[in-house]
């Protein structure tokens, strides 16, 4: 019954991650200037995305790469705000571990939010190796390598404060 608890609670866990990082995309895409009637959030398809529409068409980055990127630059029209919306789901998710991971080790709940710190980590790895083979290859395949080859330094920032503030977290946590 223990294994089924654990269970459940890692796959909610990692369903709410996924829902916060595409929300992440979505609220940077309306910050960067998408209209809302241009963008959905695709959470039962695999890998979940945030979906663009071209007249009246709506286009995935799993399944058409050149027409949404294509997409993404008429909407955003420069390189900074492009780097916002892809950046966007990495960075949402990245508040809301801290904060959650840390208010529920400040409530006394520390095996849950190291859970949730350590659960965002895992989650980020298979898509670290699988871009690092893309950049490699020289395109781009998820939001890493497509930040990669927007703008080196700040990638390699924010790559380093995902993964710092995780393994803070876990440090903290288990100290």
């Amino acid at each position: 019954m223990q294994f089924l608890a654990i269970f459940a609670f890692c796959a909610a866990c990692v369903a709410v991650l996924i829902v916060v990082h595409e929300a992440g995309h979505y609220l940077a895409g309306l910050a960067a200037g998408v209209p809302t009637d241009d963008m959905r959030i695709r959470l039962l398809r695999f890998p979940q995305h945030v979906e663009l529409r071209d007249s009246g068409e709506w286009v995935s980055p799993a399944s058409d790469v050149k027409r949404y990127t294509d997409l993404v630059w008429r909407h955003l029209k420069s390189g900074p705000r492009v780097y916002v919306y892809v950046s966007g789901g990495l960075i949402l998710e990245t508040v809301f571990t801290v904060c959650v991971s840390l208010a529920l080790i400040a409530s006394g709940h520390s095996r849950i939010g190291l859970a949730v710190a350590g659960l965002s980590l895992m989650m980020a790895l298979p898509w670290l190796i699988i871009d690092g083979i893309s950049v490699c290859r020289g395109r781009a395949s998820g939001d890493l390598s497509g930040l990669w080859f927007l703008a080196r330094a700040p990638t390699v920032v924010l790559l380093v404060v995902f993964l710092a503030t995780r393994g803070a977290i876990l440090w903290y946590g288990l100290a």
